[in-house]
């Protein structure tokens, strides 16, 4: 499984779209085989026939106007830039300067845009709403409804409990989320055909999903002869003794599993034209080329493999030499290349010796002092002037102040803080003053100045310099973060 992105870009074939997982648990209980009714969380909402927030083109047009709000600030802050680059009279360090906070300022706006796209277009920021339930929420990221789910593929294990258990929970949610009288789910039970996989149940049914999203072909259950009178109540839900075809692919479909102990696990999947219509003419046409080229040589490689009968590699031993066996799982840059004369793709002692000396190196130049801190943008409370009188000097607050987004660039500078006081071990309460603490803007970076008691600790532990970088980022739901990492240099006293 990969990011659409990457799938796109290696020409991968794309069979679905992950666009829903979840887990839950309702009680505990007795009985171990009891099946349990948790995952209805997934279409918790407060009924509501108002969600005009979900309509894709009203959020086509919210993300082009933030769009444009991004490019008006890009396009004030490269202004800012040049007028700050005049005042160089070094036309080097003028071009510098210039190519420094250009870049700077390119990689803000991105980010930004980056954001507005996950929180606006694929719905990361709506969880917080209570008129919309995750399955809400996930379909209209694709811009489908309740009513685009064709079909669901059942946990279906042929017991009473179950059966009964499954139908009321699938039926209850189809209900509470508004799908139209009448329009059914056709119901899949492959178990009849496979068995019960165990650990492999969920893999083998979504296998089986893609096929019949793909085909527009929906299997029957051979096995059923009569609905029970215990299932023919549930409206929204269609059980079919023999296959029927489809004019159509399938749009959706939910993958459920009801495990032991009242644990229930699902998944959605959506059709991939729902990933191909989101990209231009042009780069779709790139993916199938790349995508039949990538076919043609899997072919190649299938067939040289079955004629020497050799589909199965067995290998003996890992890929790598036993002497190398620690450096391989310890270090995180350990990568494989290509051993040209075996064909094999293995970890190399000259690599791993490399990247040893080159690790021994960075240890040898630093006390192993490192300092990380991460900040959430939006909860960061810039607004409040005891706070920030109290722990950033007057150069920090008129410095963020001025900045496009106030509260971001607090943000940073109190993350760089954080980062800062880890490494230099200052002593004390942890709600202390961070003003003797202080990160100076400037061209080429953030600078550390210390005072007091911080700059005390830093002349005991023999601290020369501490090097700060602060990037922006946004978390997996979307919302801004302040990333600040700090390295602690040995040397003489400051």
């Amino acid at each position: 499984m990969t990011s659409a992105r990457l799938a796109l870009d290696l020409g991968l074939p794309i069979y679905g779209v992950v666009a829903m997982t979840a887990t839950a648990m309702d009680k505990a209980g007795k009985s171990i085989p009891a099946p349990g009714r948790g995952i209805l969380s997934t279409a918790r909402e407060v009924p509501t026939e108002m969600h005009t927030g979900l309509n894709i083109e009203r959020r086509r047009k919210s993300l082009h106007f933030k769009m444009s709000q991004v490019k008006q600030w890009e396009d004030y802050e490269m202004s800012v830039i040049q007028q700050e680059a005049e005042l160089f009279d070094d036309v080097n360090k003028r071009e510098e300067f210039l190519k420094l906070r250009g870049e700077k300022c390119k990689q803000e706006a991105q980010r930004q845009i980056e954001r507005a796209k996950a929180s606006i277009g694929n719905l990361l920021d709506g969880d917080e709403d209570p008129h919309v339930s995750p399955m809400r929420r996930s379909l209209a990221a694709f811009n489908l409804g309740i009513d685009d789910i064709d079909a669901i593929s059942f946990h279906g294990t042929s017991t009473v409990a179950n059966e009964k258990n499954e139908s009321a929970t699938h039926d209850a949610s189809l209900k509470h989320l508004g799908r139209a009288p009448g329009h059914v789910a056709f119901v899949i039970c492959q178990k009849n055909l496979t068995g019960h996989p165990k650990g492999g149940a969920a893999a083998w049914m979504l296998n089986g999903a893609i096929q019949s999203m793909l085909s527009g072909r929906i299997p029957g259950n051979h096995n059923l002869d009569n609905v029970g009178a215990e299932l023919q109540k549930f409206n929204h839900l269609l059980y079919l003794s023999s296959p029927i075809q489809l004019d159509r692919p399938l749009n959706a479909v939910l993958i459920t599993s009801f495990g032991f102990g009242q644990a229930g696990a699902e998944i959605m999947i959506v059709h991939p034209n729902r990933v191909f219509s989101c990209v231009s003419e042009s780069a779709y046409k790139l993916y199938v080329e790349k995508n039949v080229i990538r076919q043609q040589n899997a072919q190649k490689i299938f067939s040289r493999a079955l004629i020497k009968n050799d589909i199965v590699k067995i290998k003996d031993t890992p890929p790598y030499a036993p002497e190398i066996e620690m450096d391989v799982l310890l270090h995180p840059l350990a990568r494989v290349t290509k051993d040209e004369k075996k064909g094999n793709l293995e970890f190399s002692k000259k690599q791993m010796s490399k990247l040893t000396d080159d690790l021994q190196k960075v240890t040898h130049a630093m006390n192993n002092s490192i300092g990380c801190d991460v900040e959430i943008v939006e909860l960061f409370p810039h607004d409040n002037d005891i706070f920030v009188n109290r722990n950033f000097t007057l150069q920090e607050i008129e410095y963020c102040r001025a900045a496009a987004s106030p509260q971001e660039s607090f943000a940073g500078k109190w993350a760089a803080k954080e980062a800062v006081f880890k490494t230099i071990g200052v002593k004390g309460n942890t709600s202390d003053s961070m003003r003797e603490i202080e990160i100076i803007s400037t061209a080429t970076g953030p600078v550390t100045q210390l005072y007091g008691r911080a700059l005390q600790m830093a002349n005991a532990n023999n601290i020369k310099s501490i090097k700060v970088s602060i990037s922006h980022s946004t978390d997996h739901r979307g919302r801004g973060i302040a990333v600040a990492t700090a390295i602690v240099e040995d040397s003489s006293k400051i």
